[in-house]
C-alpha cells in the first residue's frame, strides 16, 4: 500500500509491503518520506526537494534505517541522491515517457 500527499512544497508518503507465502519467510516493511521544496518553480523548471526517509525492517539488523537525500526533478526526468544511516548510498532515476 502505498499513500502520499503533495502540493508544491510540501511532500509526505507511507509505503508498506507485506509478503506472506507458505513456502517463504513472512517479511514487513515500512517506509515514510517527508519534503519540503525550498522554493516552487513550474513543472519545466528545475524543482528541488530536500528530503528524509524513514524505513523500518523489523526482524533485520539495521531495522531502522534513515536516509536524507535532494530530489532534483524537471520535465519528465527525476532523480534522488542520497546516504543511510547505515552507510548505503541511494540513487534513484526516473524518465517518464
Amino acid at each position: 500500500m502505498l499513500a502520499d500527499w503533495e502540493t508544491r512544497r510540501w511532500f509526505a508518503s507511507y509505503d508498506n509491503n507485506l509478503t506472506y507465502a507458505n513456502t517463504i519467510e513472512t517479511s514487513f516493511t515500512q517506509k515514510v518520506k517527508v519534503g519540503v521544496a525550498p522554493y516552487t518553480a513550474n513543472y519545466d523548471e528545475l524543482n528541488t526537494w530536500l528530503m528524509v526517509q524513514f524505513e523500518h525492517y523489523p526482524n533485520t539488523n539495521h531495522e531502522f534505517v534513515v536516509t536524507p537525500l535532494i530530489r532534483l526533478f524537471k520535465d519528465n526526468y527525476l532523480g534522488e541522491i542520497g546516504y543511510s544511516s547505515d552507510h548505503k548510498i541511494l540513487f534513484n532515476w526516473n524518465i517518464t515517457i
